[in-house]
């Protein structure tokens, strides 16, 4: 059986630093709160500058409202503080940016509806869960299905 030499290093593994680790995490915050913000603003009527979402997932979002606010309904925005995000990436893939990452985040809805005649229309609580892809340098959502439920 071959003798290891005890006075050789194993090689070091390039595990990204602690502070790469958080800078990235808050990157990925920041991208989720830019999105909710728009994609919440756009149902209250507003107008989105869409600087958070790739163009074909800007354009399926504005599609999909559209109708609604033809209708002249709003959305009167209402939500609680906080909301669950989970990533599924390792620490590695988060940190390289080369690839695309997945997450979910989960809100809980206490909005109104308000009517073309000023009308607002309590709804139900809702758990809206919107399951996500990013582009790799967290700077744009890729794509985003919205699935909600009465509470």
């Amino acid at each position: 059986m071959p003798q290891r030499n005890k006075n050789v290093k194993a090689p070091a593994r390039n595990r990204p630093s602690p502070g790469d680790v958080e800078a990235r995490k808050n990157a990925a915050e920041a991208l989720i709160l830019g999105f909710n913000i728009e994609w919440v603003t756009l149902l209250a009527g507003g107008e989105s500058d869409y600087s958070h979402m790739a163009p074909e997932l800007a354009a399926r979002i504005k599609t999909a409202v559209e109708p609604f606010l033809a209708k002249g309904d709003r959305v009167l925005p209402k939500f609680d503080p906080y909301a669950q995000v989970r990533l599924f990436a390792g620490v590695e893939d988060l940190v390289d940016g080369s690839r695309p990452i997945k997450g979910e985040v989960e809100l809980t809805s206490r909005c109104e509806w308000s009517t073309r005649d000023q009308v607002r229309l309590q709804v139900p609580p809702q758990r809206i869960t919107i399951q996500f892809t990013m582009d790799g340098s967290l700077t744009k959502m890729l794509t985003a299905k919205f699935s909600v439920k009465d509470i």
